[in-house]
């Protein structure tokens, strides 16, 4: 029962994380577009854009973060998945997927600050990213049961990711 609600726990933080992130991206993109408009409009929405970051940021995707890993560590100790392939490759995706937030935070401190040094097209690929780790990671966990190779999931991976990437520059002309 506890290892049931625990791990409830874990997928709940793993949604709230991935929502966080996703909108946190968008609204980089936001805050960038918005610098294009004239004075009162851009300075309401660069306003209101950093108010909904901070917010999102401290308030939602950061804590979602940390319960995240704080209840993988707790799963992880309880298991002995340690040392099957596809919980190594796992973990080679979480340690990406920090990278990815410690990144955005400090795009997220940037605009705070003023400073855009990516694009809109950047910062809609680098979205992406978020959403090619979801799917990753989503892929590998849900294979582990049914015996799938890796090298399967990988491509599969790749695969989706390209797609995404291919409709944002699609989508983005």
């Amino acid at each position: 029962m506890l290892q049931a609600n625990l791990l409830a726990f874990h997928l709940i933080s793993i949604v709230c994380w991935f929502a966080g992130l996703l909108y946190s991206t968008r609204l980089l993109i936001y805050a960038f577009d918005a610098q294009k408009l004239p004075g009162s409009p851009r300075a309401v929405l660069q306003g209101q854009y950093q108010l909904m970051k901070r917010r999102l940021w401290y308030g939602i995707t950061t804590p979602a973060m940390v319960a995240t890993v704080v209840l993988g560590l707790i799963l992880m100790m309880r298991t002995s998945v340690h040392h099957l392939p596809w919980f190594m490759l796992k973990m080679i995706l979480v340690i990406v997927l920090l990278s990815y937030h410690f990144c955005c935070q400090i795009l997220i401190s940037q605009q705070a600050k003023g400073i855009y040094r990516f694009t809109s097209k950047q910062l809609r690929v680098w979205n992406e990213i978020g959403t090619v780790l979801l799917i990753s990671i989503v892929l590998l966990v849900k294979h582990r049961d049914i015996g799938a190779s890796l090298l399967t999931t990988a491509i599969s991976c790749l695969v989706i990711g390209g797609l995404f990437l291919l409709i944002n520059r699609v989508v983005s002309r």
